[in-house]
């Protein structure tokens, strides 16, 4: 690894084509102004980036995305400097921000195209006819204009659309039909006017549905008793049947359905228009031609009705026309149940009926010869098992019981929901050690169903050999005899060897090391620490596990020998150097340690700092100001660094991942410098099969292989990892640059955002993939295989294969050859068994 010092690779700009052929060269590195658009013209789709305006420009509209890409788009041409339309804003915003925006026709250009989408000055309701028009989103609901339900009373002149204002469930039901509303060409609004619209009216007796219910002629007065009975009929206004020309009608008692109905009137004559030409009574009011010529002096005519309970009348001609009245006559009233025919129809107590109840529900009454029939709802009854209240007193089925008997004893039936239950008198039931005849054959614990049943044995030892099976029952208890010796244990959480502990030891099983599983800061025992999203690990063969706690800012060690948690350096958010428990670190994410002098170096990564932990207990700053930068030079405490994180110590040499920054950078121990030894673009060899330009994009860890002098960028960005040979060269990449998650040869396999990485003694590469949720290992050869996890977010312990992890981000073995994990969003740290 020593080899890394002073390394110092050429940034190169190489032509790279997408599928559209586009040219993409790095833009240049100065323009004038983030917040207008730059002049340039060139199109800087997948140009490198540090600044908006290198990616946004007279013909392209766009922006520079956090991993250093311009993404842009061609601006569209319009036809009028200073019109306004709306638009989505790009890159998506989060946080509940309104994505809606607006552009203006050669806002800050040089040439008549539609400028930058700009968020809306405000935000303002979308209810007035302006705003209902003008093709943007203002109240920012993601629905626009006309389709937003505030601007539903707008429309265009000319539209129409259904309407009805009839009670719900009632439209196009019967006779009842939406009739149409017309958008008012004065004013953009709609009229309210429904135009030919058909809306309930009473039911009447006519074989239709008249009041839009979904029933035809469902009144009382429509139903009959005997079918083939007939009986007077009249449809015209109260009191004019029997007058003039109208005349009642017969109506018949049919069957329509599955009940009798009365038919339509047959006969009738109704009531028309008066006819000054004719000597009848056309209007049926009971006087001839009222209102007419008449000679004076002619003599008074019979007028009204002498039909039921009416008497004639009579009708003078006065002032040369026949009078609007006739004097002395006994009109028709309203029906009442007394034998008579009050309303003068022919017919007495014409179908007279009224509302009554009983215990058991609501009925009617008809009047039969001025006499109340008895009500028609029925009467209580005694109460049976039918599912149905037969006493009426408003519970189904109650207190229905009948008694039973079974071998065991006697008992009841209760009847629910119109069935017998089973009977309730104890029945034969397997035979139990308890000291009872369960099932009633006259002898006790004969033949006890747990016989052969997993059971406790000697309590006095551990894991399976306390596992017996049941061989009898004496004195209503259990005889417990053991079947099972210890053996190699195996990862099926039962603890085989009979030594209390569970699964140690096992091959390819995934254990917890440390954490409760919920994000906290707690010490003690390691099941009841509490972590928050630790990322970094680092193995040391005295100490025990050093712990990069990073959201908890601190540096904890787990002891294996005590099996307890502990906050080794840190004690809150900040930047302070000092003792061990006073000093402050900012998000944490690796520590690498000791060197020659029992220093520790920490990745303190928002403060963009290189802490170092003296054997003394003191945390001071190794290199970097604390400003966020890419600085080398001689002067560690002047260079810059940005989020530094991940660190590999290799005697005076210390190998830094400037995440931030994409490169590698090595300080110098022995004399203070810090240089940058990878940067971000490298070309693959003439004979490698793959890309032959390669552009790191978001390197997260550094692995280095002595023995086969290779060395393996991890880049989460591109979702590959790269290697280089002896000589610093990029030979090959492991993944296809595809996120996904399959296994293979290098460029067949897969990976989806791999972050940590450790190597074992044989030159396998493990890696913990946090966007796949397991852990990849690459065989000296390339090859990819999954060692642990499905690939879906979890938690579960046991076999590799099966155990699930949420994010895992860093490795690290211990001197065993077993692999820790930094479950990071499980807050917590799990174990990998490779070696028995």
């Amino acid at each position: 690894m020593r080899q890394i010092r002073g390394w110092l690779w050429a940034i190169a700009c190489v032509g790279v084509w997408s599928v559209m052929g586009s040219l993409g060269c790095g833009a240049p590195s100065v323009c004038d102004d983030d917040s207008v658009p730059s002049s340039f013209t060139i199109n800087p789709n997948g140009s490198s980036c540090k600044r908006l305006c290198e990616c946004n420009n007279q013909n392209y509209e766009g922006f520079c995305s956090p991993a250093g890409v311009c993404d842009s788009i061609p601006r569209e041409a319009c036809s009028k400097e200073g019109a306004r339309r709306g638009c989505l804003l790009r890159p998506e915003p989060v946080g509940g921000v309104c994505r809606a925006g607006a552009q203006v026709c050669g806002d800050n250009l040089k040439v008549v195209k539609w400028g930058d989408c700009k968020p809306l000055d405000k935000q303002e309701p979308e209810n007035t006819k302006a705003l209902c028009g003008d093709g943007i989103d203002n109240d920012c609901d993601g629905i626009l204009d006309k389709s937003d339900p505030d601007c539903s009373k707008f429309c265009n002149p000319g539209q129409i659309r259904p309407c009805y204002k009839g009670p719900e469930g009632t439209r196009n039901l019967g006779l009842c039909a939406a009739g149409n509303e017309a958008c008012d060409p004065n004013t953009g609004e709609w009229t309210g006017i429904c135009i030919s619209q058909v809306l309930p009216f009473p039911e009447v007796c006519d074989g239709k549905d008249n009041d839009c219910n979904g029933k035809i002629d469902d009144i009382d007065s429509c139903l009959c008793a005997k079918e083939g009975a007939k009986e007077p009929c009249y449809g015209g206004p109260f009191g004019t049947a029997g007058k003039g020309k109208c005349k009642i009608g017969i109506r018949t008692c049919e069957k329509q359905g599955d009940v009798l109905r009365w038919g339509s009137c047959v006969g009738q004559v109704l009531p028309s228009q008066e006819d000054c030409s004719s000597p009848n009574d056309d209007n049926c009011n009971g006087l001839i031609n009222e209102g007419c010529p008449c000679e004076p002096g002619s003599s008074a005519r019979v007028c009204g009705s002498n039909l039921g309970s009416c008497k004639h009348g009579k009708q003078r001609c006065e002032g040369g026309a026949w009078s609007w009245s006739c004097e002395a006559e006994q009109g028709p009233s309203s029906e009442i149940c007394d034998g008579r025919d009050n309303d003068c129809n022919g017919v007495e107590d014409d179908n007279l009926t009224r509302a009554c109840q009983t215990a058991c529900g609501k009925g009617v009454e008809r009047c039969v010869r001025g006499i109340w029939e008895a009500c028609s709802a029925q009467a209580p009854l005694a109460e049976v098992c039918d599912n149905k209240d037969n006493d009426c007193d408003g519970r189904i089925d109650d207190g229905l019981r009948r008694l039973c008997k079974t071998d065991c004893g006697e008992g009841s039936e209760f009847c629910v929901e119109g069935r017998w239950l089973s009977c309730d008198a104890p029945k034969p039931q397997g035979e139990t050690c308890n000291g009872k005849d369960d099932d009633c054959n006259g002898t006790i614990d004969d033949n006890v169903r747990e016989v052969g049943q997993p059971c406790d044995n000697d309590t006095t030892q551990q894991g399976q050999c306390r596992r017996g099976k049941v061989t009898g029952c004496q004195n209503a208890a259990l005889v417990c005899t053991s079947t099972t010796t210890p053996s190699l244990e195996v990862c099926d959480g039962i603890d085989n060897d009979c030594d209390g502990q569970v699964d140690e030891g096992a091959l390819f099983c995934v254990q917890d090391v440390a954490g409760s599983g919920t994000s906290g800061l707690n010490e003690g025992t390691a099941n009841q620490a509490m972590f928050h999203e630790p990322q970094g690990l680092h193995w040391d063969n005295t100490l025990g596990l050093f712990i990069a706690d990073t959201n908890n800012h601190r540096i904890r060690l787990w002891d294996p020998s005590t099996n307890q948690v502990s906050t080794w350096a840190g004690s809150s958010q900040g930047f302070q150097d000092g003792a061990l428990l006073v000093a402050q670190f900012d998000s944490p994410r690796a520590i690498q340690g000791p060197d020659d002098n029992g220093v520790y170096f920490v990745a303190d990564s928002n403060n963009h700092r290189i802490r170092g932990i003296s054997s003394a207990g003191q945390v001071a700053t190794l290199a970097g100001s604390g400003k966020q930068g890419a600085k080398d030079g001689a002067n560690l405490l002047l260079t810059e660094w940005n989020q530094p994180s991940f660190l590999v110590l290799d005697g005076a040499s210390l190998v830094v991942v400037d995440q931030g920054n994409v490169v590698i950078r090595t300080i110098t121990l022995d004399t203070g410098k810090s240089s940058t030894s990878f940067n971000t673009k490298h070309t693959f060899p003439a004979n490698y099969k793959g890309l032959k330009a390669y552009t790191f994009q978001d390197i997260r860890s550094m692995g280095y292989d002595k023995a086969r002098q290779r060395f393996y960028l991890v880049d989460a960005g591109s979702h590959q990892i790269v290697v280089f040979d002896a000589l610093q060269r990029a030979t090959y990449a492991l993944g296809s640059g595809q996120p996904g998650f399959k296994d293979g040869a290098p460029a067949v396999a897969q990976f989806r955002a791999p972050i940590g990485i450790a190597l074992d003694e044989q030159g396998n590469v493990y890696i913990a993939e946090a966007g796949n949720h397991a852990i990849r290992r690459v065989n000296p050869k390339g090859y990819v295989t999954t060692v642990a996890g499905t690939g879906k977010p979890g938690y579960k312990n046991g076999l590799a294969a099966y155990a699930q992890f949420n994010a895992p981000s860093a490795l690290a073995f211990d001197q065993k050859g077993d692999l820790y994990i930094a479950d990071t969003q499980n807050h917590r740290i799990r174990k990998l068994i490779l070696q028995r």
